[in-house]
């Protein structure tokens, strides 16, 4: 009597996802494997020994088997599909790295906006998902400079089962952001997801990020992965399929990179030898101190653990370089802080048409709770 076959655990665990979601259902196994890996992952030893014993393969179960000598890892997921997905990750990088080479040679030629993202996190649990406190979007071109900001505060719901304590330690050493600030905490998740998506969305002369609809988001390169699934709870907990909203994000040192090797100045002010400079320039600690730039919750508490600071920290560290790298009329509040003073000896752009971050109206557009905004004067050029 020929033994019957046995699924693979992680085949099993696919497959039944696919049975109680209703995002999944009718994915083929490859595409199963790859939307599942993440949450596979996550799984304890005790909860994968469950799908270890799996079922025999019968006539009431799927028809899908293994193929003749599949090999498999020893999480039990198959070594074709990782090497399929392996091979596909580094063909999406290459692409990517060419549209920001792409991106960075038109941006002095036209106000191409570059979007800046940073997200900060109430708690990441042991299954991978990753709850966002505060996110923050700055819209930045080399002509104007900073001339949009996005920042919201988000409501976490029931905390997770066991890490309430997390999220009030990653608040009083962090954000600050705790429950009790009913008034500044936000839950409609599907008005953010629809604001965000509204900044993110193409104009006729844009053209979005590789694998998406929307335009990419510039970030620090340590903070790609925690951006990528804070965004990704956000927009599951609104209700909507991650795979329809693609927020894509780019490592914000390699448009730097792109940039000053594609400007049409060499000075001293704008060398960055090396690639890997660049990523410490955007990690290092200038304007750290940068009050101004923070959100108003963030400014009453003297705390630099703010992500539209942050945010609005790489806008300026980009612009430090390239005003003199294409010999830009710099701005102060909207290509550098007040504080600096490395602008100084080479420009003199006029302050009169602009407002002062720190006489209370901000020479950019805040989006903030209620999602309202105010118009920009444009500078002289």
């Amino acid at each position: 009597m020929t033994k019957a076959k046995k699924k693979a655990p992680f085949v099993c665990f696919c497959l039944e996802q696919a049975r109680l979601q209703p995002r999944l259902k009718g994915k083929s196994i490859p595409e199963l494997v790859d939307l599942c890996s993440d949450d596979w992952n996550g799984l304890s030893k005790s909860e994968r020994d469950r799908f270890a014993q799996n079922k025999q393969i019968g006539e009431t179960t799927s028809p899908v088997e293994s193929k003749k000598g599949e090999r498999y890892d020893s999480f039990g997921r198959p070594l074709s599909f990782l090497m399929q997905k392996e091979r596909e990750t580094k063909e999406t990088a290459k692409l990517r790295r060419r549209d920001i080479l792409e991106r960075a040679g038109v941006a002095h030629n036209k106000k191409s906006n570059f979007h800046f993202m940073d997200v900060t996190l109430w708690v990441c649990t042991n299954e991978g998902k990753s709850l966002p406190a505060e996110i923050a979007i700055i819209v930045m071109n080399m002509i104007e400079g900073i001339t949009q900001r996005f920042v919201q505060k988000i409501h976490p719901g029931r905390p997770p089962l066991g890490y309430q304590g997390d999220m009030k330690k990653n608040s009083d050493i962090g954000h600050g952001i705790w429950l009790d600030h009913q008034d500044e905490l936000n839950s409609d998740y599907l008005a953010i997801v629809n604001k965000i998506t509204d900044i993110l969305t193409p104009g006729k002369d844009d053209s979005p990020a590789v694998q998406s609809k929307l335009l990419p988001i510039f970030v620090a390169p340590s903070d790609l992965e925690s951006i990528r699934a804070g965004m990704q709870w956000l927009i599951l907990a609104a209700g909507q399929d991650p795979s329809m909203i693609n927020i894509v994000p780019y490592e914000a040192h390699i448009l730097l990179w792109d940039l000053l090797s594609v400007a049409p100045f060499k000075t001293p002010e704008s060398d960055i030898p090396t690639m890997n400079l660049a990523k410490a320039h955007l990690e290092g600690i200038t304007f750290l101190n940068v009050d101004e730039a923070a959100c108003d919750f963030h400014k009453s508490k003297d705390s630099t653990n703010c992500a539209l600071l942050k945010a609005t920290r790489l806008a300026f560290k980009i612009c430090e370089f390239c005003c003199f790298a294409y010999d830009l009329d710099a701005v102060e509040g909207s290509h550098y802080p007040s504080s600096s003073t490395r602008f100084s000896n080479h420009f003199n752009a006029s302050k009169s048409d602009y407002l002062n971050f720190s006489n209370g109206s901000a020479a950019h557009s805040t989006l903030n709770c209620s999602f309202s905004s105010t118009n920009l004067k444009k500078p002289h050029l």
